[in-house]
């Protein structure tokens, strides 16, 4: 939670929990792992600012992973939205599924810039954070 005022505080932060922790988190991780995807991913957020539909790879720099990331995950209200430069532009991002829920058309685009159109050779991993019920 956000210090010192917990939840009011994070009213004004645009996000009731400080996501600071998470942001120290994905820089050591993606530095301890060598800044590397040993496969394609695909990370998606909208922008807030004009509605688009934002999606990113594994080609990022490290900070800029790191955003795509926050930004994924930066569901309105709880978790502030990311503001940064992304190819020239101001972006606004929150969470991706605040438009599209788990994107798979992505990801199945980008295994198919490997396989070709044989689907038959994709496997798709799917990260889903939702209860176990």
């Amino acid at each position: 939670m956000w210090s010192p005022l917990g939840l009011v505080q994070g009213i004004t932060e645009y996000g009731m929990v400080d996501t600071s922790p998470l942001r120290k988190f994905l820089t050591n991780f993606f530095k301890s792992h060598g800044e590397e995807y040993k496969r394609k991913v695909a990370f998606s957020a909208v922008n807030a600012a004009d509605g688009n539909y934002e999606i990113f790879d594994e080609s990022l720099g490290l900070n800029d992973k790191v955003n795509a990331v926050m930004s994924s995950a930066a569901i309105p209200f709880a978790f502030p939205s990311q503001h940064w430069e992304f190819e020239g532009s101001n972006l606004v991002a929150m969470d991706g599924g605040s438009v599209w829920n788990i994107n798979l058309a992505s990801a199945v685009q980008r295994c198919q810039e490997i396989v070709g159109e044989d689907e038959s050779k994709i496997t798709i991993d799917i990260l889903d954070c939702g209860t176990s019920k």
